[in-house]
């Protein structure tokens, strides 16, 4: 029985040391807004394009909005547009849309993410957004800051 209980111990106790690695990373991390463009769809007369936000700041976002840059595929300016995400609740992800008409989606090869246009917490308080953005994109269209 002992034998038995020395290797389920180790065990035991490797899993212990993995998670609270992971709760100390966690702890430690930088605050980070995660933005991904996860997906685009071709309508008609228009490209939607799927956003997931993860606000991992330290507050509610009340309201968070981006200015957005589009470039064509011979990286030409198209269109500048806004990106209103709305509320983001703290550590929650969020799934946004926005239309673009008369663009369409193979056309784009970038979309610069400009700035921030608003960034403010729940109790009205302004945030600078830029420098905890992080961005991703899961489509052939690149994103960048």
């Amino acid at each position: 029985m002992n034998a038995f209980l020395h290797p389920l111990a180790s065990r035991l106790f490797a899993v212990a040391l993995t998670f609270s690695g992971t709760a100390f990373a966690q702890e430690n991390a930088e605050p980070s807004l995660l933005l991904e463009l996860n997906a685009v769809q071709p309508t008609d007369q228009t490209c939607r394009l799927i956003f997931v936000i993860q606000n991992g700041l330290s507050d509610n976002l009340e309201q968070l909005s981006f200015e957005a840059v589009v470039f064509n595929q011979s990286d030409i300016v198209e269109r500048l547009t806004l990106l209103d995400f709305e509320a983001v609740p703290l550590n929650r992800m969020r799934v946004r849309q926005f239309d673009l008409p008369d663009i369409s989606c193979d056309s784009i090869k970038r979309i610069l993410i400009n700035g921030t246009n608003s960034c403010e917490t729940s109790d009205g308080v302004a945030l600078s957004c830029d420098d905890q953005l992080k961005l991703t994109t899961r489509t052939i269209i690149e994103v960048a800051g």
